[in-house]
């Protein structure tokens, strides 16, 4: 940078690096004032000379790279002159200690600083005017906020007389209202007063008409109790008929001989029809052995129920018939499960017997017919079980013509 010669308008480096003492601190007070007002962050070796101890830039090294800098660099000194312009003695000196041929710029530098603070103080005269235009607009301001103060004065005024007068209203409308509380308190006692006279006379009524309504009850207690013995009187006595009927039916059974020529298979009487039910009472007569499909007869009549209840239907229907012809029946159910319960073999007309595991009512039915000798009826509409027992001679009997023999 040494090797080429300063720019016009600028100071040699030599003639900044042979400044006195007294004028190169005020360069560097001027430099570093430069320097922290522009900033100059881009720049590395303007931070450096920026950011280095005053001391380092006193002399050697620093100090001639300065000068090189300044010498170089003409907007950088115009900067610098600026702030030194504050100074006079001081740039006077600077000036002074110039080379000879840098003089006569500097003297131009001076005229244009000149012509630049004639031009300063223009505008700092039409400042001026323009403070002072603004002075008189904000006094005019001002007057008009003096204005709206003083009518928002009288305005507080007005509204702290209402104010006033509403407070006054307040304790007039709360004396109001205590005296409205001090009646409704009044009334209110008057209230629960007549309230517990009422429940007094309300709850006598009420004890009269219980009173009343047990007297009712055991009336009725009564009336319902000779009913259910009438009932129960006519219900013995229809029963007592039935059996009386059922009794003399049964003898007249017994004393009637059958008309079915007895054999395996037996042979019906002229004009009965095989699968009727005049042909199933034909067959059912006294000593006669009976054989029933169980879930063939329940599962297609009474499959709407469990099975524990189509059981014991079936048991009781073929009971009361047991009694009343004189036949021995067996019920055959598949093996049993083990939610369920057997059905009241209790009952000495009706023997029930539930298949061991691997064997089907179908094959105890057909092993029952086998092993008796004696005229025997199957109760089924099993197509192939009463296949099986025809060949051995049983007599079969649908199910529907079967629940029409019972009573």
């Amino acid at each position: 940078m040494s090797g080429q010669p300063p720019p016009s308008g600028s100071p040699s480096a030599a003639s900044l690096r042979a400044l006195g003492s007294d004028a190169w601190a005020g360069l560097l007070s001027a430099v570093r004032t430069v320097l922290v007002r522009e900033a100059h962050d881009g720049d590395a070796e303007l931070v450096a000379f920026r950011e280095a101890p005053t001391g380092r830039l006193v002399g050697g090294r620093l100090r001639a790279a300065l000068s090189e800098r300044l010498s170089d660099d003409v907007r950088l000194w115009d900067e610098v002159l600026e702030v030194v312009g504050q100074q006079p003695a001081l740039r006077a000196e600077l000036v002074s200690a110039l080379d000879p041929a840098d003089n006569g710029h500097a003297a131009d530098r001076e005229a244009d600083h000149r012509s630049v603070d004639d031009a300063s103080a223009s505008r700092a005269r039409e400042a001026v005017q323009v403070a002072k235009r603004r002075v008189r607009e904000a006094r005019a301001e001002r007057d008009a906020w003096r204005r709206r103060a003083e009518g928002a004065e009288a305005r507080a005024d007005g509204l702290l007389a209402e104010l006033d007068r509403a407070q006054r209203d307040v304790g007039t409308l709360r004396a109001d209202l205590a005296a409205a509380q001090a009646t409704i308190a009044a009334a209110e006692a008057d209230r629960d007063r007549a309230v517990e006279r009422e429940r007094r006379r309300r709850d006598a009524e009420i004890a009269a008409v219980e009173g009343q309504l047990a007297a009712l009850r055991r009336e009725e207690e009564q009336r319902r109790t000779e009913v259910r013995r009438r009932v129960e009187a006519e219900r013995q006595a229809e029963i007592d008929a039935k059996r009386s009927a059922s009794d003399a039916q049964r003898r007249a059974a017994e004393d009637r001989p059958p008309r079915v020529v007895p054999g395996r298979p037996s042979r019906l009487p002229r004009g009965v029809e095989p699968g009727t039910t005049e042909a199933a009472r034909e067959l059912l007569h006294r000593g006669r052995l009976l054989l029933v499909d169980g879930y063939n007869v329940t599962k297609q009549h009474r499959g709407h129920l469990d099975l524990e209840t189509q059981r014991n239907w079936l048991v009781q229907q073929i009971g009361i018939l047991a009694r009343q012809r004189g036949i021995v029946p067996t019920i055959v159910f598949d093996g049993q499960t083990s939610s369920g319960s057997r059905p009241p073999t209790a009952l000495r007309d009706v023997r029930v017997v539930f298949t061991a595991a691997g064997i089907t009512a179908d094959d105890e039915l057909v092993m029952a017919v086998v092993g008796t000798d004696q005229p025997v009826v199957v109760v089924t509409d099993d197509r192939e079980l009463s296949a099986r027992v025809r060949v051995h001679g049983a007599d079969v009997v649908g199910t529907r013509s079967f629940l029409g023999v019972l009573p």
